[in-house]
């Protein structure tokens, strides 16, 4: 059950990380999702969110009174805790979403099949999938929900603060010494994955001055402890494992045969960095970022 919880994540992590275009007529918005469908939307009073970017986003905007349900990994803001729950992934249940009726729903290409999708959109339902890889992506996006719900001018502001946000991390970034980094996020008896090129958290990487050992393969890829070794990286970022487990999750990471020999290891720069704030194309981007800068340079 544990190795199935892990991989649901895995590929939720991967989904949240394409984005939607968007125009106005005089009564609809019309929208090119990120499966490459164009639709067109005339209503949206109550929303079902089933990716935590979208659930952030709306309560960044203002909008969570539209919000009518949220999926079981949507945690942040802490009022989320107040709205109806529905599993995502294999344990969708598609005929209680029905049944509350929504005018929309969020949903990401590999967290959710395109039958469940489909199904929704037979009982009347506007489904949107929603993957921004990048972030300009992310920034549409949060524009594109911000007209969705009739927030056009906290969208603006969310993205322009954004921006600013991510202007102060590069001028803190800009005389830094580069430094090899590996990021882990998935633990080792299930295979490990990193990250890679054509990503935001890869973006984040080259604005903060930091050069990722495997900025040569494409998005996530899963790769060999030998590979790890190989590439000496100077720092270790881990996001397996909640918060309160990160202790134990860095020293199973630093006790693994061989990984001795890594400079991270030797020279106890292993580092824990909350999953959520880096996985997620939202505003939080940014204190994901700035995070990344404190685990790799010490910075307060």
């Amino acid at each position: 059950m544990k190795k199935i919880v892990t991989l649901l994540f895995i590929f939720v992590f991967i989904a949240s990380l394409t984005s939607c275009k968007s125009e106005t007529t005089d009564k609809n918005i019309t929208f090119d999702d990120d499966a490459g469908r164009k639709i067109m939307i005339s209503k949206a009073e109550k929303i079902i969110s089933l990716l935590p970017s979208d659930t952030e986003i709306m309560y960044a905007l203002g909008a969570e009174d539209k919000l009518i349900g949220v999926s079981d990994f949507c945690n942040y803001p802490e009022q989320v805790s107040e709205k109806k729950v529905f599993k995502t992934g294999i344990g969708l249940n598609v005929e209680e979403i029905i049944s509350a009726m929504p005018d929309i729903v969020f949903m990401g290409k590999m967290s959710q099949s395109p039958e469940q999708a489909q199904q929704l959109e037979n009982a009347g339902i506007t489904v949107i999938i929603t993957e921004p890889h990048t972030i300009e992506e992310t920034y549409k996006w949060i524009e594109a929900i911000g007209m969705i719900v009739s927030h056009q001018k906290e969208a603006t502001s969310v993205v322009n603060n954004m921006k600013q946000q991510f202007d102060q991390i590069k001028k803190l970034a800009k005389d830094l010494p580069a430094k090899n980094v590996y990021m882990e996020i998935s633990p080792l008896q299930y295979g490990l994955w990193t990250v890679g090129k054509n990503t935001f958290i890869q973006e984040i990487f080259d604005m903060t001055n930091i050069h990722n050992v495997f900025s040569d393969v494409e998005s996530f890829a899963q790769v060999s402890e030998e590979q790890v070794i190989a590439k000496n990286p100077d720092i270790i970022l881990s996001i397996v494992g909640a918060d309160s487990d990160m202790n134990a999750s860095i020293t199973e990471l630093k006790s693994r045969p061989n990984w001795n020999t890594i400079t991270a290891v030797k020279n106890d720069a292993v580092y824990h960095i909350n999953a959520d704030i880096l996985s997620r194309p939202c505003p939080r981007l940014t204190e994901g970022a700035m995070e990344i800068l404190k685990a790799v340079y010490g910075l307060k």
